[in-house]
């Protein structure tokens, strides 16, 4: 009945140290009844790395659908980056609640901190994020706005102001559902279109299509699924409207389990 699976990384199908468990690898090298397909807002090197010893992998929908990778191929098939304009008047328009920012291209995050975080080689840190901007010669995808404090009407003001520049913005949420960041990326970007044309070049219809996900990010693709999944540690306003939540966190192989009772096989 169901042919591809579509599923989030972060808070998703990656435990909290943000890798691939033992149990999930095992399921994705073992997998033959569904086409996975990697459904996330990383950054495409970080999530080619992570699949770069998975076999059978035919495409990586990255950066919130920003970009489409056709892995066999080696080439990004689906390619819809920021204007350089549109991310410099957010920044301007941000800038006194702001307590960090970070750009991302397809192969780095580049953050406004001074503090240097070790093991991350995708992660740069510069002093003057708008000067950056203006010389910088790669494509820009997403950008990530932390404001100062919790303040709910705040990142909504800012949301709509995003929106007003014709961007499509959204607030991702911790599990207690209070506002982690203000994403920001193309009007006419999301996991749900990208999926779209996924499905359009493998011949599945979305009722074929089974797909998990824990933030606003997944909204879209969860609400047009044949069975949508929410994991058991998303906001309550990601798991009310949802199919089914896991009976498992993203760190207890949620995803993995709640496949296991579809396919009724076990692999964990």
């Amino acid at each position: 009945m169901y042919k591809l699976v579509a599923s989030d990384l972060d808070g998703t199908l990656l435990n909290k140290n943000k890798e691939l468990s033992e149990a999930t690898r095992k399921f994705l090298e073992e997998n033959n009844k569904f086409l996975i397909v990697p459904t996330t807002g990383k950054i495409l090197s970080r999530t080619k790395e992570l699949f770069k010893d998975v076999k059978g992998l035919e495409y990586i929908i990255a950066v919130n659908g920003s970009i489409i990778y056709d892995v066999k191929n080696d080439e990004i098939i689906h390619d819809m980056p920021m204007e350089k304009d549109v991310c410099l008047k957010l920044l301007k328009m941000t800038k006194e609640n702001t307590k960090r920012i970070t750009i991302c291209t397809k192969n780095k995050w580049i953050r406004s901190m001074e503090k240097d975080i070790k093991g991350q080689p995708h992660l740069f840190y510069v002093d003057d994020i708008e000067k950056h901007i203006e010389v910088l010669d790669e494509n820009i995808y997403r950008l990530n706005i932390h404001l100062k404090g919790k303040d709910e009407k705040l990142y909504k003001t800012y949301k709509k102001e995003a929106e007003d520049l014709g961007c499509h913005a959204y607030i991702t949420r911790k599990s207690d559902d209070t506002p982690k960041k203000l994403v920001v990326i193309r009007k006419d970007v999301s996991k749900k279109r990208a999926l779209s044309k996924v499905l359009e070049l493998e011949g599945i219809k979305w009722e074929e299509v089974i797909a998990f996900g824990d933030n606003q990010n997944d909204k879209g693709m969860l609400m047009q699924v044949g069975r949508s999944v929410a994991m058991k540690n998303a906001p309550s306003k990601i798991r009310d409207i949802v199919d089914f939540v896991t009976e498992d966190t993203n760190d207890e192989d949620g995803v993995v389990k709640y496949l296991n009772s579809v396919l009724e096989e076990k692999y964990v």
